[in-house]
């Protein structure tokens, strides 16, 4: 789960609709865990200490010891490292998620903010935007189902769409060969 944790606004805030939805998917996944029970790590989303002891707090009491909290603050890359632990990466709208997705980590965009503003563009097995939790536990259960070489194959289209992800030539291996390229040309 990518953390989108936030502070509460007020109601009738632009970001109260993002703030139900958040919650309403930790409900979803709580109760996925329990019955499932399976454990569930956490890509943290504070950047200070004291957030970051109260986001913990949170997460602690919601999913006591089935939860591995993956801290930003002082750990650096510790959200990449979450997603690469993670059999599917949960989140109602995350940049680091959509990078999953482009990589073909399996992927459940979780729209329950009732924005339309949130929607994805992605396959049906990859979004929902219902809080309903069979539709949830539907979801995650064929996605936990799906080979991976199968489920490639559904997204690929969408995820070279959304990043052309090259595993052989990672994004930073692309930036450091232009930045040589033109070294060299300047000399």
């Amino acid at each position: 789960l990518i953390s989108d944790q936030l502070l509460p606004f007020p109601k009738g805030h632009v970001m109260s609709k993002l703030e139900r939805g958040v919650d309403a998917l930790h409900v979803l996944v709580r109760q996925y865990v329990a019955e499932s029970q399976t454990s569930i790590c956490i890509a943290m989303r504070s950047t200070n200490e004291q957030d970051q002891q109260v986001e913990s707090d949170y997460f602690m009491n919601l999913f006591g010891h089935r939860v591995e909290l993956f801290e930003r603050y002082n750990a650096p890359w510790s959200t990449y490292r979450a997603m690469e632990s993670s059999s599917i990466v949960i989140a109602l709208n995350s940049t680091c998620a959509f990078e999953a997705f482009g990589w073909g980590n399996k992927v459940l965009f979780c729209n329950l903010s009732g924005d339309d503003f949130f929607q994805t563009p992605l396959p049906d097995i990859c979004s929902m935007n219902q809080n309903e939790y069979t539709v949830f536990k539907n979801k995650l259960d064929s996605l936990r189902e799906l080979n991976m070489n199968d489920y490639k194959e559904l997204t690929k289209v969408q995820a070279q769409y959304i990043m052309k992800y090259d595993p052989e030539k990672p994004a930073h291996i692309k930036i450091r060969e232009k930045i040589l390229l033109h070294c060299k040309l300047s000399n």
